[in-house]
């Protein structure tokens, strides 16, 4: 499905940085070169990316009443903050987005950060117009990849993560029923309102980030593009190609047997517990990306030494039949 009112792209293809929708590069404010690999642009405490647009005009999002976002997140949980002065603690507020209107002005159109809980967990806050909406999503498990989606339609907001729509919390204000996003300036990973002890940088993962002109809730596009990708939006091959049947979604029945796979490890067919057989991406959710920790290696039944290989985000598995 290509869609023609896309109106940011980001997927961190190289240190480059370049927006491909309106052919501008972000610059990077601080530090080394930027940390972009296959798992996309890595955070970190002495930088921040910051895009100014054509001629530093801004970008032109030409969204009004109705927006949809998207990115892929590792999520770090930095602890809790403590006060020096008054020994206070705090969740850590570690900022991702904030869409600057009229170009250097300190008011955000949208801004969008990241909290820490002191079990362990993160969850989302969106901010609309410095505070007139302010509305935080459900805690989420960290140190894994997470989909966030996100969805405005004038009056209303929406949060999908992974897949799952998520009740809004702790709601203040109300959602303006249009926003103005001309002449937008972006920053990820940085703060325009300052630092303070209970505010840092980011030092997760981000990638794959786009926004429409349009409120897309339909989860089947969700699920499309965690599990294909974002090329499903903007790939011309996609407008012809059904892929309804073709890949394994996270609502297919609880058992799937692995049959076959291919040894670059472009798909593998997998034949369901209903009797359909799928040829589909074994990129899914985690594995499309890195292997945070050892939970996948100990679920598979797998021994880290001799049953399997981890190279560029795709596990590999050697001489071992393995049952999902």
């Amino acid at each position: 499905m290509l869609i023609s009112d896309l109106k940011l792209l980001l997927r961190f293809n190289s240190t480059s940085l370049y927006e491909e929708v309106s052919q501008t590069n972000l610059s990077y404010v601080g530090g080394s070169t930027p940390i972009v690999d296959n798992s996309g642009y890595t955070m970190t405490e002495d930088q921040y990316l910051a895009g100014y647009g054509l001629s530093e005009n801004g970008f032109n999002l030409e969204v009004s009443s109705a927006l949809t976002m998207g990115f892929w997140l590792y999520s770090i949980n930095s602890g809790i903050a403590v006060n020096e002065d008054s020994g206070t603690t705090s969740s850590v507020e570690k900022p991702l987005f904030d869409f600057l209107e009229n170009g250097s002005s300190l008011n955000s159109v949208i801004k969008i950060t990241e909290h820490t809980l002191e079990n362990g967990n993160n969850y989302l806050k969106i901010n609309f117009r410095e505070g007139d909406y302010e509305a935080s999503s459900e805690e989420y498990e960290t140190s894994q990849w997470h989909y966030i989606w996100i969805v405005y339609r004038g009056l209303t907001l929406y949060l999908y993560i992974d897949g799952i729509e998520h009740t809004l919390q702790d709601e203040s204000g109300s959602v303006p029923s249009s926003i103005s996003t001309s002449n937008i300036y972006l920053y990820i990973n940085h703060s325009v309102e300052g630092y303070a002890w209970n505010i840092s940088k980011n030092t997760g993962i981000i990638d794959d980030i786009f926004i429409l002109n349009i409120g897309d809730r339909n989860e089947q596009n969700i699920q499309r593009v965690i599990n294909d990708g974002i090329k499903y939006f903007i790939d011309d091959d996609y407008t012809t190609t059904d892929i309804d049947k073709q890949n394994i979604y996270f609502n297919d029945p609880e058992t799937i047997t692995m049959n076959s796979l291919i040894d670059d490890m472009n798909y593998i067919f997998v034949g369901r517990n209903d009797g359909k057989i799928m040829r589909g991406s074994p990129l899914l959710w985690e594995v499309r990306r890195v292997f945070s920790d050892e939970k996948e290696i100990e679920d598979l039944g797998l021994n880290s030494d001799t049953d399997m290989d981890i190279s560029k985000g795709f596990l590999k598995i050697n001489n071992k039949t393995v049952r999902l």
